[in-house]
Formats: structure tokens, sequence, C-alpha cells
């Protein structure tokens, strides 16, 4: 943690006005209320409620002295400063424009006797530390360390550490391992200079806006994603993110914004997109087994000022592309950004394309061959060998050789004299497959290895042909797919 003047931080984010609160010395507060620091020398007594210590609710600025082990008796909730759910209370009897600073001063606060951490609801409230070394632990699992459900909170300088095991009640962490990190449930979340450190979800990003700034986050299980992200504002800067599991992860309908962010994963991709992701700065993306990001089905890239990388990003997508259809995994915004040299396929039948409409796209790269010999010309009543030869279907579907016009505005099969313009009509017999009769529009075989098909072009029966020179064309086409 870097030592930081949290006063000048603070007073330029909200103009609110600091309440002086008088604590009443049997209200159960372990802390003490101060509107001035000329009091931080002072120490106070603790106040204890049926062996447990309660964190402020009121408006006013509150300086936390020593660090203490936060308990609850689990069968009485009606404890003052313990919510139904068993969460301890901080700033609980906040208005919505009202404000609560807790001014931790090198010290730890601990949840012990409980799986629940410190729920916040409404109002301003800033969790600061004027010393370096402050923490908030909890090592039981399941529960988030801090649960935000409505506040507009901001933590600066603070360890959240839900791996933490010093316990003076010699209870071991529950079942489940470890705490949760922050669970932005609803409210707006900003955090500056933070350090979380957990084997679960560090950060539940829901709510208006989660912020974090030059911040460290951990999650040391392979089994959760450190940043989950649903809202549609959630923005990481300056921040380094390392996860045994996927690092980021935004949901569909959620928007993540990467500024000069390094995200590691150690186990997994760095960064699942099924939403909108934005890369900016020096963004760094580091995942395992050479995929930075995966790209879901509903997920977009959005590039801005992304600095040049001499490391390109990998990616995947979990739609993939075919022979004709790309997957285009940017949005159409900012397009003089989107570089494919930044990007490479994970895949190596895949290759990284800009489209006409500036949006980059994974595209199928062809790999197939063949050979095809038509005659030239033929006469009716004779028999042509179309020559398929050296057929290699590689990474595609099928080849098809089908016939799709011929020189009749209407595609029959006519020939014509150009001195008389007199028509005659013919029939072409597919002799390869049971004698199937071939017009135009029509598949004639699926190219599967070499192979001679045997066409045979049929006079008209019973039909006077004046003399002339009767001549016609055909297009056979060859498709892939």
């Amino acid at each position: 943690m870097k030592t930081n003047n949290v006063f000048k931080r603070f007073a330029a984010l909200t103009t609110a006005v600091v309440f002086c609160c008088t604590i009443n010395p049997f209200s159960g507060y372990a802390l003490v209320s101060h509107t001035s620091r000329e009091h931080e020398s002072l120490r106070y007594e603790e106040y204890d409620i049926n062996g447990r210590k309660q964190l402020p609710q009121d408006s006013g600025t509150y300086y936390l002295r020593d660090g203490y082990e936060f308990s609850y008796d689990k069968e009485n909730y009606s404890q003052d400063g313990i919510d139904s759910s068993g969460y301890h209370q901080l700033g609980a009897n906040l208005g919505q424009y009202n404000r609560l600073e807790l001014c931790m001063s090198g010290e730890t606060v601990s949840m012990f006797l409980s799986s629940k951490g410190i729920v916040t609801t409404s109002g301003k409230i800033e969790i600061v530390s004027c010393e370096d070394g402050s923490e908030i632990n909890c090592p039981y699992g399941g529960n988030p360390i801090i649960k935000n459900d409505g506040a507009d909170l901001s933590i600066e300088n603070v360890r959240l550490d839900g791996k933490e095991t010093r316990n003076p009640y010699d209870y071991s962490p529950g079942s489940d391992g470890s705490a949760k990190g922050i669970d932005n449930n609803s409210g707006r979340l900003s955090l500056y200079d933070v350090e979380i450190y957990t084997s679960r979800t560090a950060i539940t990003a829901n709510g208006e806006y989660v912020y974090v700034d030059d911040s460290n986050i951990t999650s040391l299980d392979s089994k959760y994603t450190c940043i989950d992200a649903y809202n549609n504002n959630t923005k990481l800067l300056s921040s380094t993110i390392t996860a045994e599991g996927a690092g980021v992860y935004c949901h569909s309908g959620g928007s993540v914004e990467l500024n000069n962010t390094t995200v590691t994963s150690n186990n997994n991709v760095a960064v699942i997109c099924d939403g909108t992701v934005t890369l900016a700065g020096a963004t760094k993306l580091t995942g395992k087994n050479g995929t930075d990001i995966k790209i879901g089905s509903n997920g977009k890239l959005k590039i801005i000022a992304l600095s040049s990388i001499t490391d390109p990003i990998k990616i995947s997508t979990d739609v993939k592309p075919t022979l004709n259809h790309p997957v285009v995994f940017t949005e159409s915004t900012n397009t003089d950004w989107n570089k494919a040299e930044n990007f490479v396929s994970v895949d190596s039948n895949y290759q990284v394309q800009k489209n006409s409409d500036g949006q980059l796209q994974l595209a199928l790269i062809p790999d197939y061959s063949y050979t095809v010999t038509i005659p030239a010309s033929v006469k009716l009543g004779q028999t042509a060998t179309i020559k398929a030869e050296n057929v290699n279907k590689g990474n595609i579907q099928s080849i098809k050789l089908s016939l799709t016009s011929t020189n009749e505005s209407d595609n029959s099969l006519k020939l014509t004299d150009a001195d008389t313009n007199e028509k005659i009509s013919y029939t072409i017999t597919n002799l390869s497959d049971n004698n199937k009769n071939i017009t135009a529009n029509t598949d004639i075989i699926s190219l599967t290895g070499n192979k001679d098909i045997q066409l045979k072009f049929n006079e008209p029966p019973n039909k006077i042909i004046y003399p002339g020179n009767y001549v016609g064309t055909l297009t056979f086409t060859i498709s892939v797919s």
C-alpha cells in the first residue's frame, strides 16, 4: 500500500457535510467519532454489548484506534448493528445524502464467530486508511467481506483479506475456505489503492457502477472468476488482476473497460467477453494455453487508443467462423484503432482480418484443393466426361459441382441458329447418377475424391430440325462451404 493524503482525494470527490456525532458510552460502539484530527492521539474505552463490538451507523467521521475482532451471537440477530442475515452494518442509519467516514490508522478489523462480513446500505460511506497497513479480513467462506446494498461506497488504501487465519477464539475457517471480496449488489463502488486477496470471486460488479483504480486484486482458486461484471459500467484503471480462474468475466449485457490494466490468469483465460469489453492504453492480457480473450456469442470488443503491442492478444470465439461467414468481434466505432496486427487467433485455422466496415473479424483460412476438367464443347448425341481429380476437402464441409445457367433468359436448355434464330430443345442425362435429368440450377455432384462424371446430351426426339448451325452455352459452377 502506498501512503496517500486520503483527505485530499475525498475532498475532491464529495461536497457532503461531515456531521458531528456524539457517541453514548453505552451505545456499544467500539469506535469514537471526531470531527477534527486534534483528538487523534486520544484512545477510547472499549464499550461492549454481549461480548460484541459494533461498527458506526450514523453520520460522522470515526477514527478506529485499534484492531478488534467483530463477532455476534448467531441465535440473536436482533442485536443492534447486525442485520437479519447476520451482516455487520456500517452506516445503517444514514439518509440518502448523509456521509460516514471510517478512518483506519493501520488497524485490522476482523469478523470471527461468523461467516458474514460488513454490509453498507445507504448514504455516502468512505473507508479510508489514514496510515498504511489497514486491513479488513474475514476467513469464512461463501459470503463477501463487504456487501454494498445501495450505498455510495468508497474504499482507499485498505487491504481486504478473505484468507486471513488469525483467530483469537481458535475457530478454524468455514468449510468453504475463503470469503469473497466485495459484492456490489447495488449502488456505487469506488476502489483506490485497494488490495483484495481471496480464494473466491474478488469483486461482483452489479449496481450503478464499479470503479477500480491503482489496485491489486487476487483470486487464488481456479473454480472462481476474479471479477464478475454484470452491470454496464465497470472500469479498471491502472490495476493488476491476478487469478487462478478467469481474470475478468464480462457477462451478457455488461460492460467492462480495461485501461492500463494487467490481467493474468494462471489456469484459464484472462478475459471472458460475453458483453462489451473496452481495451485502452497499455493494457496487457495473459491467459493460460495461449488464450487471452474468449469472446462469447454476445460479445464484442471496443478498442480505444490501445497502445502498440509487440505480443498480439490471442483470441478465440464461441461461434466458429465458416468459409463464407466470418465472426465479427469488434464494434464499428473507433475503427482507426481496430488493428488486425494487435490480435491473433488461438486456432491456426482462422485469421484476424479487418473488414470493409472497419471491424475486426475472425475468418476461416481456406484449406482445400481440387482439379475439375470440363470439355470445351460437345455435340448433341454425344457424352461429355467431366473429370474431378486431386480433391482435398481440408477444413471445409463440401465441394459441389453445379449447372447454374444457360444462354437462354429463362435458363432453358436450347440451341439457336444465329442466321435463322430457329431454336431446338435438348436434355442432359447424368449417366453417373442413375440417369438423373439435369437442368439449370441443379447440383450435379458433391466431390469427395477422384471421379469421372458422364453427361449425355440428348437430341430432341421426333422433331424436324431444319439445317443450320445450332449453338448454345452452359455455365458450370464449383462452390465450397
